[in-house]
């Protein structure tokens, strides 16, 4: 028995489709082509299942993303302590109040010297290319912002 199911277009689509409807049959286009969606990702999911190493590849990776990711914190708070020693107090006081879930690689004061720092490494270059949300680029700033918290909060007493 055949359901009923709606769904979501654009306008303009809507408007070509109109113009179409006498000519193409919508509901078969639409199943074949979910029939296939749908039969490349259940053989996908049917081998990844059926291969014994599947979780030790699975299990692999993860260690290799956290890996990555303590990597870029722990670089990020080298930097951020080499960048406080260095800073003049007011880009210090500035580097307090700056947000870490912001780009910063758009900041007016500090976007070129996290820029300069993500040109330096291959990999954190090509993944901002890919991604707008890098999350390793992510964790490099945030690694660098608690270095800088930490920095200041040692010092400021003394000032």
């Amino acid at each position: 028995m055949a359901k009923k199911v709606t769904l979501s277009v654009p306008d303009d689509l809507h408007e070509k489709m109109d113009k179409w409807r006498s000519s193409i049959n919508f509901s078969k286009v639409f199943q074949k082509t979910i029939i296939s969606i749908i039969s490349k990702k259940e053989g996908f999911n049917k081998r990844l299942n059926e291969d014994a190493d599947f979780l030790n590849i699975l299990s692999r990776l993860k260690k290799e993303k956290q890996d990555l990711e303590e990597k870029y914190i722990q670089l990020g708070k080298k930097l951020g302590f080499e960048w406080s020693k260095a800073a003049h107090y007011s880009d210090l006081i500035y580097a307090l109040k700056l947000n870490p879930k912001k780009d910063l690689t758009k900041d007016e004061r500090l976007g070129s010297y996290f820029n300069e720092i993500i040109s330096k490494d291959p990999y954190l270059k090509a993944k901002k290319i890919i991604d707008e949300k890098n999350n390793d680029i992510f964790k490099l700033i945030s690694g660098w912002k608690e270095s800088v918290n930490d920095f200041w909060q040692n010092i400021k007493d003394k000032l």
